[in-house]
């Protein structure tokens, strides 16, 4: 065998261990969840499915998550991160925290919440180290952390949810 032919068939093999690393990373490590009911309208729509990454790397504020409460799976947006402070008071949320001291309404410029719509519910309270706050977009049809209480880290199944395309 020539050297050309060599390099060409060392590189063909180093890019065919490449794409089945990558095949096998994305099948582990992605998941196709489905969505029922109503609880992230207008966000998502029920029958519709979301990808999402497994695991609990990055988490932020207004992500969309995939979580498992009671042996039921729910698709939900962060509102509160593990320090915040949460208060659901008169139809909306406020968010205090070390960079916030007087407080802010995580809702604020988003188009993800339903028009109008108010969230109810009468909450203060301090999410520890290993908690978050999840909200439906759909506030007015969601169970959430308003019903649950706030939800732990190691319930979280799955991050950056996406619908798919």
């Amino acid at each position: 065998m020539n050297k050309s032919r060599k390099t060409l068939i060392y590189s063909l093999s180093i890019v065919a261990v490449i794409v089945v690393g990558v095949l096998i990373f994305g099948f582990t490590q992605v998941k196709v969840y489905p969505v029922n009911g109503k609880s992230m309208e207008p966000t998502l729509t029920s029958g519709q499915k979301v990808i999402a990454v497994k695991g609990t790397s990055n988490i932020y504020r207004g992500d969309i998550i995939v979580f498992k409460e009671k042996n039921v799976e729910y698709i939900s947006r962060v509102i509160g991160l593990p320090g915040d402070q949460v208060v659901v008071k008169d139809g909306s949320v406020a968010i205090y925290n070390q960079a916030n001291r007087k407080g802010f309404n995580p809702d604020e410029d988003h188009s993800y919440l339903i028009k109008n719509e108010k969230t109810v519910g009468n909450i203060d309270l301090k999410l520890a180290s290993n908690q978050y706050f999840v909200l439906g977009d759909n506030r007015s049809d969601s169970l959430d952390s308003r019903d649950f209480g706030p939800i732990t880290k190691s319930s979280i199944i799955a991050t950056d949810a996406h619908v798919e395309s």
